[in-house]
């Protein structure tokens, strides 16, 4: 599909020893799901969970599937409803072995966000990095317009839980 102009951009690169993969998140397949094309962004803004160690957050990760980091591209829709299209980097442990070849991974996905309530996910087949191999860590840099946050996550550590 071709993409309209826009000034504005939000990419996630993620990196692993043996993987790298680049997504722009406000590209026309992920805004067309608020009912906008990247032409519709008058600003957009960055809010970032990546504290550098696996976490668990109620209803978005588990012990088993921890939450390794989220980039988040913030904007308003034309009626000025608060929208985001997340990034979330996770490490699954693949406790009951059935996808992967049954081997731990890391794993991302794309969540779509208006008013707080999650609209939806990306499919997986059109996230870039929805499965990648098991590294000792991962390495997450966001480009906001070109603010860059930059973060590795070790994968040998303990799970915390988020308050």
């Amino acid at each position: 599909m071709a993409e309209l102009e826009s000034s504005h951009s939000f990419k996630i690169k993620v990196v692993t020893a043996k993987e790298i993969y680049v997504e722009e998140l406000l590209r026309e397949e992920h805004l067309s799901i608020f009912g906008m094309k990247p032409s519709d962004i008058k600003a957009v803004s960055a809010n970032y969970a990546v504290p550098g160690y696996l976490y668990e957050e109620l209803g978005v990760a588990s012990m088993e599937h921890p939450c390794a980091s989220s980039a988040c591209a913030v904007f308003q829709d034309p009626y000025d409803h608060p929208c985001s299209i997340d990034y979330i980097v996770y490490y699954d442990n693949n406790p009951y072995q059935t996808h992967a070849n049954g081997q731990h991974h890391w794993n991302s996905e794309i969540r779509y966000v208006k008013n707080g309530k999650v609209l939806g996910k990306a499919e997986k087949k059109e996230v870039s990095a929805h499965i990648l191999k098991d590294t000792p860590e991962v390495e997450i840099t966001s480009n906001c317009d070109g603010g860059i946050n930059k973060k590795k996550v070790p994968r040998d550590q303990p799970v915390k839980k988020q308050p």
